[in-house]
């Protein structure tokens, strides 16, 4: 469904040079406005979140998720907490980019962010493997949480005029999309070879066959 909504927008951006109107108009509402926190960030501010903030949430967040899924011995978590973001930032820079050729005036390819992608799928990372721990309840609460970090990004990217809001709207569903469907192709691996996961094996024990007499 995201990606369905995204093909759209690609359509739209493919082969241009500069902002739709759109564009236009968030860049112009916001102009540095939006406070974060309660702060107004200036351009050294949103400089920071975007070059540290941005590859710093990222590690954080995989590394602490591939020590919970070694914790609950969950080998797909594991591959989920690794695979979601790096394929996410992969297809964003190497196969959308040059694929849709959106440019800034500046000519380099713009749609859709990379640094929005692999943020909006680290936090989709952790919404899943919240939701396959700790239930439902639990990850509409991480869910709610998390949200104000891949959208403080893109403002971030925004206010740099490293990218136009679509760029940045593009990002989160390219990374939610691409998690997701990781995600339904470990499940979906999972129950075709009926491998048992990791979670089982510490009781697995093989059976003892018994000898004729």
């Amino acid at each position: 469904m995201l990606l369905a909504g995204l093909a759209p927008l690609a359509v739209r951006v493919h082969s241009t040079i500069g902002p739709l109107h759109v564009d236009r108009w968030v860049a112009g509402h916001l102009a540095e406005r939006l406070p974060v926190a309660g702060f107004r960030l200036g351009y050294s501010g949103y400089d920071l979140i975007a070059r540290a903030g941005a590859p710093a949430f990222v590690i954080i967040t995989v590394v602490l998720a591939l020590g919970w899924a070694r914790h609950r011995r969950d080998l797909d978590g594991g591959l989920l907490a690794v695979a979601g973001p790096g394929v996410a930032f992969v297809l964003a820079e190497f196969v959308a980019k040059p694929l849709i050729g959106r440019q800034d005036p500046a000519g380099s390819w713009s749609f859709p962010s990379g640094t929005v992608t692999a943020v909006a799928a680290s936090v989709a990372v952790s919404v899943i493997l919240v939701y396959r721990w700790a239930g439902l309840t639990r990850a509409v609460t991480t869910a709610l949480v998390l949200t104000v970090v891949p959208i403080v990004m893109c403002v971030a990217v925004v206010e740099l005029r490293w990218h136009y809001a679509t760029d940045a709207v593009a990002g989160l569903a390219l990374g939610a999309a691409v998690v997701c469907a990781i995600a339904a192709a470990l499940a979906a691996l999972e129950d075709t070879h009926r491998r048992p996961r990791l979670a089982d094996l510490g009781s697995w024990r093989p059976r003892r066959r018994c000898r004729a007499r």
